[in-house]
């Protein structure tokens, strides 16, 4: 086999193979043994060697070559790529076949392009990292966040005797007209004015509202208060002269609401049973808030610095050369594509209803939202990767290792998970040089922020 290579552009090798017409011969041969044993030839039995003439007369000698040069190029284009120390990116393209036998043909092979850098320009480049900090109404904001999402409702009016539940003590009786903070259930009924003409666009129907969400337009929720269940309540409103929909900014509507259900909220206690439940362990609320205010800083910190490296990626873009080939830019447009979907579905939309709602098509999203961020994303890859050989920093297996026990922290505890970290962990793993590989790739980034 012979095999040389140009290249074509910054992402395409043009290669050619050539191989003798006495190995097509061979080729020709396993492609008839295949088709043989693959169909019933007449005059044949299952397993009988069948001639490669008879199978060329059956199947035609056309057809016949086709196979042979698929079985020729599935055994003559990998060793082809190694010899020539060509990592392609995909499978190549077949763009020419110059004879059959002996065999000449021509493929283009995509492979990850070479960055242009000029690293006097990248040296000039520096992004400062924003400085965080978690105010005590920060913190006490997440405390009611967290309460708020461990919050169960009971129905309003009586009970029958005095209980507990999770959250701790239930009270026996309580006050059955809405307060601020209850849980409703409404039937609704929208007119344009009191006495008017139906909306079946305003209508609600078995809907559940938490009043003071502010999840309905203003006054809508107050108008509520005070209403029990079973109870009708009527009211004029006018919409905001914002609202989303220009059907009803800044128009008047009457609405006719009755009550289903009430249930008022019962919060959590702060216990150490409470706090044990929400973060892992037992401690008081003293020690919970420091804890938990030193995890919002540490996020903070890393979005803070994630933002002043998404920036840094775009100042490196504009200083270097970098031209994506089409297969590298389909793949990771489609990576994203599909991680956009779930990130959809994680809130209750179908992708289909969410591109109807955009007025769009799924390839006019991809063209005009994904593949900017996939072509970016892919030229960030690459200029790092070659600034990383440029610089090549240093990282001990130390460093790694401490690295990792950030990672074992977070399953404190859990001493069968801890057990396959260990075994991932060893120096020459892929999990090993998985993380090595990150914090070279931060040991570079460093060089930028201040």
């Amino acid at each position: 086999m012979q095999a040389t290579s140009k290249k074509l552009n910054a992402h395409t090798y043009e290669v050619t193979i050539k191989e003798s017409a006495a190995e097509m011969e061979h080729y020709k041969k396993v492609a008839a043994r295949k088709i043989a044993d693959a169909r019933q030839f007449q005059g044949f039995r299952k397993g009988d060697v069948v001639p490669v003439e008879v199978v060329a007369r059956e199947i035609g000698e056309d057809k016949l070559m086709a196979e042979a040069l698929e079985e020729a190029l599935q055994a003559t284009y990998p060793k082809a790529l190694k010899k020539l120390e060509i990592q392609p990116i995909d499978a190549g393209e077949l763009t020419k076949v110059v004879s059959m036998s002996p065999l000449e043909v021509v493929m283009h092979v995509e492979v990850i392009p070479e960055a242009k850098l000029d690293f006097k320009k990248l040296e000039k480049i520096k992004v400062e990292v924003s400085e965080v900090s978690v105010s005590d109404e920060d913190l006490q904001k997440e405390l009611d966040e967290i309460v708020a999402r461990s919050t169960h409702f009971h129905p309003r009016g009586a009970h029958h005797g005095h209980h507990h539940d999770e959250n701790g003590d239930v009270p026996e009786t309580t006050d059955t007209a809405i307060q601020n903070g209850d849980r409703v259930r409404i039937n609704a009924t929208g007119y344009d004015k009191k006495g008017g003409k139906t909306d079946e666009r305003m209508a609600l129907h078995d809907f559940e509202l938490t009043i003071g969400s502010k999840m309905m337009i203003p006054g809508f929720e107050e108008a509520l208060i005070g209403a029990k269940e079973g109870d009708v309540v009527e009211f004029d409103i006018t919409f905001p002269k914002d609202y989303h929909s220009a059907d009803f900014a800044g128009k008047n509507a009457f609405f006719s609401c009755t009550i289903l259900t009430v249930e008022y909220p019962h919060k959590p206690e702060w216990t150490e049973d409470f706090i044990e439940r929400v973060w892992g362990k037992k401690l008081s609320l003293s020690d919970f808030r420091t804890e938990y205010r030193e995890a919002m800083l540490a996020d903070r910190k890393d979005k803070a610095r994630s933002e002043a490296e998404e920036k840094l990626s775009g100042e490196f873009i504009k200083t270097a050369d970098v031209e994506v080939g089409p297969k590298m830019l389909a793949k990771e447009v489609e990576n994203l594509w599909q991680y956009h979907n779930r990130e959809i579905e994680k809130q209750g939309m179908q992708i289909k209803s969410y591109l109807e709602h955009l007025k769009t098509t799924e390839e006019g999203f991809k063209k005009e939202h994904i593949e900017p961020s996939a072509t970016r994303r892919i030229k960030s890859m690459i200029i790092l990767e070659e600034m990383k050989k440029h610089y090549k920093p240093e990282v001990t297996e130390a460093q790694v290792l401490e690295e990792m026990k950030k990672v074992f922290a977070r399953y404190a505890g859990d001493a069968d998970f801890e057990k396959r970290l260990l075994e991932l962990a060893k120096p020459g793993t892929d999990h090993f040089n998985d993380i090595k590989s990150r914090l070279e790739y931060r040991a570079v980034i460093d060089k930028f922020l201040k």
